[in-house]
């Protein structure tokens, strides 16, 4: 298991593989040139409705808004995780698993029973 952090807004979360794939997201979503995304979109935060025809789309001409609106890569960081976190994390994995068979009906049962089985076994090793 390994521990990664979003490049966005440091939250943070488990994966399997420790690879997450690279996004591109707006360089206003990372605070750049100054502006946020809804502001280099519009005046007074953007659009407000984002329903294709109901509000014109603003269009400007700022280079600082044209900057904020360009695209770059990103990946999260990952490293891997401690026995510790890992067995927590499956804990949880699993509380979550045995919560949601109590109140499943028979069609859900079948896809919650082999991933029970799953996380059982992987916390054999805790």
């Amino acid at each position: 298991m390994f521990v990664c952090q979003n490049a966005e807004d440091g939250s943070t979360y488990f994966s399997e593989n420790g690879s997450p794939p690279v996004r591109y997201v707006p360089l206003g979503t990372l605070g750049y040139p100054g502006k946020s995304i809804g502001q280099a979109y519009g005046p007074g935060g953007g659009s407000g409705i984002s329903a294709p025809g109901v509000n014109k789309i603003p269009i400007s001409t700022s280079p600082r808004d044209a900057i904020a609106t360009q695209l770059t890569a990103l990946q999260d960081a990952c490293a891997p995780a401690s026995p510790g976190q890992t067995c927590g994390y499956l804990r949880k994995q699993y509380d979550d698993v045995e919560h949601k068979l109590k109140r499943a009906f028979k069609d859900e049962r079948a896809v919650l029973e082999p991933r029970e089985r799953e996380l059982q076994a992987q916390l054999d090793n805790c």
